[in-house]
């Protein structure tokens, strides 16, 4: 259970982004300013790029990413497979994300996905997230540098991939249907060669 601070800090997060995509829908994504956001969400605009880094980072950034991820890399960290360390790790993010807070969820990838500079500044989060997944990969002991490597891109990228296909289907199944069918699709590309 997460701390009064970090509650507090999720509340905060909840409540800026909320505030963004108000705007954002009202107004479209290029015509909002992070200071139109902070004046809107009664914050300061140090607090938007504290909790979010970029105005891009008001899409793809939430409270759930330090503890979900977190929890991935303590369990890499131990020794645990990779997939079962996502499983554990995404679980729960997945029930929040597209169960729970489907609306909102849907609402940003379809912005991510329609918009360049998003999708550009989710390459720059993922590539400097994929390098602590890598270390702690290597941690684990159970692969090397390169092979942590090309399975964190694998993951990462078929991630993004089944999430996006989420999306344009309208979100009409379940997120980890994508996802399976996507481990299994790559599963049998190493079965056949």
């Amino acid at each position: 259970m997460a701390g009064l601070r970090q509650r507090k800090k999720q509340a905060a997060m909840r409540h800026i982004q909320h505030t963004a995509f108000a705007l954002f829908e009202e107004k479209g994504f290029d015509n909002v300013t992070v200071e139109q956001v902070a004046e809107a969400a009664d914050v300061s605009q140090s607090s938007v790029y504290r909790y979010f880094g970029t105005k891009e980072g008001l899409v793809f950034r939430d409270e759930y990413d330090d503890a979900v991820f977190g929890m991935i890399l303590a369990e890499l960290e131990s020794g645990a497979t990779v997939l079962g360390a996502l499983d554990k790790g995404m679980g729960g993010m997945i029930e929040e994300h597209f169960h729970h807070d489907r609306d909102i969820t849907l609402a940003r990838t379809k912005l991510w996905a329609s918009h360049e500079g998003i999708r550009a500044a989710v390459g720059l989060y993922l590539t400097k997230l994929s390098e602590r997944v890598v270390e702690a990969v290597v941690t684990g002991g159970r692969y090397d540098e390169m092979e942590a490597r090309f399975i964190v891109a694998a993951l990462l990228n078929g991630m993004l991939s089944a999430t996006l296909s989420w999306q344009k289907a309208g979100a009409s199944r379940p997120l980890e249907e994508y996802m399976d069918r996507g481990l299994s699709a790559l599963a049998r590309v190493f079965r056949e060669d």
